[in-house]
């Protein structure tokens, strides 16, 4: 099997950066008319990923084998049916079968993606054969040939075989990560998934529905209205009409009612009143309250608001700290899950 990754320079610079984030997730896509065959590299980039905390989403792969019949410009259409420019421009790497049929070229395929569409994103091309060891000069040079005649050619040009691909493509795939592992990366990370957390939490708070959720008690709506002096009288006149039934009103304006971490709070002290599972009560409450030597997610956002690069670096980047860069995307993204699901919970 011979394996060619075709990225122009600009553009293998553009994904290797990524976005200006630190990623929670990579997203590939194979082109294959038999997944089953590439199970093995599948494991293999999943595991490399796994590494640095990074899960690897392979939803988007397109399992399709051409009819008896089925001519280029036919088969074209239906994989391409299946893509969009938005999904394609959020995928890390696509992996093509070459020879898709025998009346079908993986580079024509791919052509209208990278060439017609203008859209870029890292290529592995797959095809079996093993032009070293039979010195088969000549099929090297198809596969050349094919790569310029559809436009697909640049100055990062890559082959190897069946036995060198696990390798080649997890080494392609450290380098990305290494430049994602730069502090400003984690920075980006942070500032961008806490605040849309906080917006989950606000949208949370703003609407009604989480009074149905903690019951009729007398007791939990008592304790409801205590936690909401004790957390936001410093913001607000605190009146004893802000009873059960309007406190949601207080988080409509424009400007967000009290801190990050208070409005956190509030909303811990409405889900201990409600069913959810005590899981997603214990991981929330982790945001903002954690003992030492470990940070609450608070604390660590807050470092990377507000530390300077050397010091996050001595903190956080380094091989001996105790919270590794791996670990604040494990944290982020438990985090991002929990939030969702009591979203979710709480809109039901």
């Amino acid at each position: 099997m011979l394996v060619y990754i075709v990225i122009k320079t600009k553009v293998l610079i553009l994904k290797l950066h990524g976005c200006k984030n630190m990623k929670l997730e990579y997203k590939i896509m194979f082109i294959d008319d038999k997944m089953s065959r590439m199970r093995s590299i599948k494991t293999s980039i999943a595991e490399c990923n796994k590494e640095v905390g990074i899960n690897t989403n392979f939803n988007e792969s397109i399992e399709y084998k051409p009819g008896a019949r089925e001519n280029l410009d036919e088969y074209k259409e239906k994989v391409l049916s299946k893509l969009s420019e938005d999904k394609i421009n959020d995928l890390d790497m696509i992996l093509v079968d070459l020879n898709l049929h025998e009346n079908v070229d993986g580079t024509e395929v791919l052509k209208q993606i990278r060439v017609e569409n203008k859209i870029y994103v890292p290529l592995v091309f797959y095809s079996d054969g093993t032009w070293r060891e039979d010195g088969n000069s000549d099929l090297k040079n198809e596969i050349y040939k094919k790569i310029k005649q559809n436009g697909l050619q640049g100055d990062g040009v890559f082959i190897r075989e069946k036995n060198e691909l696990n390798s080649f493509v997890v080494k392609f795939l450290k380098r990305k990560h290494s430049e994602e592992h730069k502090v400003n990366r984690a920075r980006g990370l942070l500032m961008d998934r806490t605040s849309e957390f906080d917006a989950i939490v606000i949208n949370i708070l703003k609407t009604k529905k989480w009074v149905s959720k903690i019951g009729t008690s007398s007791g939990s709506k008592r304790h409801i209205r205590s936690e909401f002096k004790r957390l936001f009288q410093d913001y607000i006149e605190y009146k004893e009409e802000h009873n059960i039934e309007n406190i949601h009103k207080q988080f409509l304006g424009k400007k967000p009612l009290g801190s990050w971490s208070n409005r956190c709070k509030f909303l811990h002290a409405i889900l201990t009143k409600t069913q959810i599972p005590n899981t997603k009560k214990v991981l929330f409450k982790k945001v903002y309250d954690i003992q030492k030597p470990n940070r609450s997610y608070k604390d660590i956002r807050n470092d990377y608001a507000h530390k300077t690069e050397v010091d996050l670096t001595k903190l956080y980047h380094n091989n001996g700290t105790t919270l590794p860069y791996k670990n604040i995307r494990k944290i982020t993204y438990e985090q991002m899950n929990n939030i969702n699901n009591i979203y979710d919970y709480i809109m039901s």
